[in-house]
């Protein structure tokens, strides 16, 4: 008795996989739009900055201190 794979498991973890992406951006968009874009702490700044690019965050999407 073997390991088998089937398509049902692959849909089933793709999906799973496309949820849990969707729910980080998801996350990720809501802290970046209600916190600063500029900090004075560097650390925090990259953190955010890789937030702003994890939420996708281009174009006209604002953080909270751009309006």
């Amino acid at each position: 008795m073997g390991i088998y794979v089937t398509v049902d498991s692959l849909i089933a973890a793709f999906c799973a996989a496309l949820h849990g992406l969707a729910i980080v951006v998801t996350l990720a968009t809501v802290i970046t739009a209600t916190t600063p874009m500029r900090w004075r702490r560097p650390g925090l700044g990259r953190l955010f900055h890789l937030l702003n690019l994890l939420a996708g965050n281009v174009g006209r999407n604002r953080n909270a201190d751009d309006r």
